[in-house]
């Protein structure tokens, strides 16, 4: 702030002097400078870096670069400080953190010097720089393969590969083994629960307290008569998809109603 006032105190005796355009012509301005290639889009999902090359005219160290960052339409901005690039003068950057690379942002970028001077600015928070999220080319699906009349676009043998093979069911297997297993387990602890809420009806001393037992018990038994069946199925059906591999057509649904809810299982092996 000191030199900030010397440049001010020559200006004004200069432009006493009667000299035109002396203050102007022979007092630099003493805010940094800050050269930024603003962003208009990027990929969505993608790791965002925000560059800008900031320096001093009068030879003062930058103090505290910061970038201001919202999700567009957000009032307030984030603040993400610019980090000093090693082994290149003058160049910082700054890593959007990744809840921010999910969709169109909005930014703009302050520094000071070690003195005060500034703010100089690439941007503001009243006029923010607006960044549009486009495609990946990572998520985009590759187009399909050109169909010839009378030529199959399938490359031969994919057709009896893919019927055949069907990646699908491993994984689909020992999703529902597992799973099956899991909810078998959590019927068995509620039906442990149920037996011992009912031995406590028994020894219950008071009307308010066998209630509350006899509630709990009715609870675990529901839960156990319908999550172990729906757990067994599941567990058979992934063992049968992992057994009988590619051989057989399987379809699981699930049917809800007043008095409970069960795992319907239709197919060929």
């Amino acid at each position: 702030m000191k030199t900030a006032r010397i440049h001010t105190l020559v200006a004004l005796a200069l432009a006493l002097s009667g000299i035109p355009g002396a203050a102007l012509a022979a007092v630099p301005s003493a805010a940094p400078t800050l050269d930024h290639e603003a962003l208009s889009s990027f990929p969505k999902g993608e790791a965002v870096i925000l560059k800008a090359r900031i320096r001093s005219p009068i030879g003062k160290k930058i103090f505290a670069p910061t970038a201001f960052i919202r999700v567009a339409g957000i009032e307030g901005f984030a603040r993400v400080a610019l980090e000093p690039v090693a082994g290149v003068p003058d160049m910082f950057t700054a890593l959007l953190p990744a809840g921010l690379a999910q969709g169109d942002f909005e930014y703009y970028l302050e520094a000071f010097d070690e003195e005060g001077n500034g703010p100089t600015r690439v941007g503001a928070p009243k006029a923010p720089l607006r960044v549009k999220a486009i495609a990946s080319m990572a998520t985009v699906p590759p187009p399909p393969p050109p169909v010839v009349e009378g030529v199959s676009a399938t490359p031969a043998g994919e057709a009896t590969k893919t019927a055949a093979g069907r990646p699908w069911q491993r994984p689909v297997g020992i999703g529902l083994a597992v799973g099956g297993a899991a909810i078998v387990v959590g019927a068995l602890v509620a039906g442990g629960v149920a037996l011992e809420r009912k031995s406590r009806m028994q020894s219950a001393s008071s009307n308010a307290d066998h209630q509350d037992a006899k509630e709990q018990a009715e609870s675990a038994a529901r839960v156990f008569d319908v999550a172990g069946p729906i757990g067994l199925v599941a567990a058979g059906v992934g063992a049968g998809l992992l057994v009988f591999g590619p051989k057989q057509s399987v379809g699981v649904s699930i049917a809800a109603g007043r008095d409970g809810a069960g795992l319907v299982m239709s197919g060929r092996f």
